[in-house]
């Protein structure tokens, strides 16, 4: 979801954004709405899309309009950018990005999670399907499209670990582009202005889920371990640190995030600090022993949220987990509301995007029992 001025926008129901061509139970594809925060949370907007179309993400918004990544379904998916008014859901524009096959090869219902990057005037797209894209955001013009060279082998019963990257879109830096697809096991960097391949790292960062940031010279990515790449002349695309480098220590689980001069990296059950130049760490917090559990990090309010396979858990500067400031009572009031409303997510942690929690199974690749669930 995102915030603009006093509104949300979100996608809602189910994330499944493909589904095979005989499926004798089709799924109800997801919806984008729009909450009015001015108004207690007053529905201001719904929108379905047309059939054989799915919403592939979360949206992005400016004073100009609401972006999403958008799928169609083909004897090849094709993916699409679209923008709608912030104010009625109207569709403004929509443009053809490209179309590449996927590994559920129209055999399976796929789950992706897809999304843009907007600075200024241009929306920048991972398509994850061979391509990476920059648009106007204005009219959708597109600037350019860039190529990458993709996996294509692999055992479907067994997806490499790159395929579990999902909630990844482009990083920009100074700028650069930096993209790691879920269809190739390599991290690339383009020229935000032209497309322009400016260097690739090697497959090593296969396992690499997310890009945290940019600290000074340095690309930290995370995934089942930590990495440092190179950004300077003479270290560009190269791996110059990596924690842990044996495998006596756990693996991540969960995004980590850039804060003040340090890297926060979850495992199931501790917290790890490290410094973001010279990849010393720093402290470890046993997680455990505050009643919290690894997950996804975010910085907010002097406090660190993480939201865990079952709940949301903020810890203060104190290191304990911080009571919530709303009652259970009314959490479950604003589900009520939200339930009334046809909104409230799916409580099917199956559908859950595999980002949040780094360790599922498949990213995308639902069978026809699992997917007609998402109707429930």
């Amino acid at each position: 979801m995102t915030c603009f001025h006093d509104k949300l926008f979100a996608r809602m129901g189910s994330p499944v954004s493909g589904q095979p061509q005989n499926a004798t139970t089709p799924v109800q594809p997801g919806c984008l709405v729009c909450l009015d925060l001015a108004a207690e949370g007053r529905l201001a907007w719904k929108i379905s899309p047309e059939e054989g179309w799915a919403f592939e993400g979360s949206p992005v918004a400016d004073a100009r309009g609401v972006y999403l990544a958008m799928r169609r379904q083909d004897i090849r998916p094709q993916v699409f950018v679209a923008c709608f008014d912030a104010d009625t859901g109207r569709l403004r524009w929509r443009r053809f990005i490209c179309g590449a096959e996927t590994p559920a090869r129209g055999i399976f219902f796929e789950s992706t999670h897809h999304l843009l990057t907007l600075s200024g005037d241009t929306l920048y797209y991972n398509t994850n399907l061979g391509a990476v894209a920059a648009v106007r955001a204005d009219d959708g013009y597109p600037l350019w499209v860039s190529l990458y060279p993709r996996a294509r082998r692999g055992d479907l019963a067994k997806l490499a670990p790159h395929w579990r990257r999902e909630l990844n879109p482009c990083v920009l830096d100074n700028g650069t582009l930096l993209v790691a697809p879920a269809d190739s096991p390599r991290i690339f960097a383009f020229d935000a202005a032209t497309g322009q391949a400016l260097w690739q790292t090697g497959s090593e960062v296969e396992d690499v889920d997310h890009l945290l940031g940019v600290a000074g010279e340095w690309l930290i990515a995370g995934g089942r371990k930590l990495y440092w790449i190179g950004l300077k002349d003479g270290d560009r695309g190269r791996v110059k640190h990596v924690w842990p480098a044996g495998t006596d220590q756990p693996p991540g689980y969960g995004r980590g995030v850039l804060a003040g001069a340090s890297v926060l990296w979850p495992t199931r059950d501790k917290l790890y600090l490290f410094d973001q130049q010279t990849a010393q760490p720093q402290k470890v917090i046993d997680l455990r022993a505050r009643g919290a559990a690894g997950g996804n990090l975010l910085p907010a309010g002097g406090q660190l949220l993480i939201a865990t396979e079952t709940e949301l858990i903020a810890i203060g500067s104190h290191g304990r987990s911080v009571p919530p400031a709303a009652p259970p009572l009314a959490v479950a009031a604003f589900f009520e509301h939200l339930t009334k409303r046809g909104l409230a997510p799916s409580t099917n942690h199956q559908f859950l995007p595999t980002t949040m929690f780094a360790r599922c199974p498949s990213p995308f690749l639902l069978d026809a029992s699992t997917a007609a669930q998402a109707n429930e």
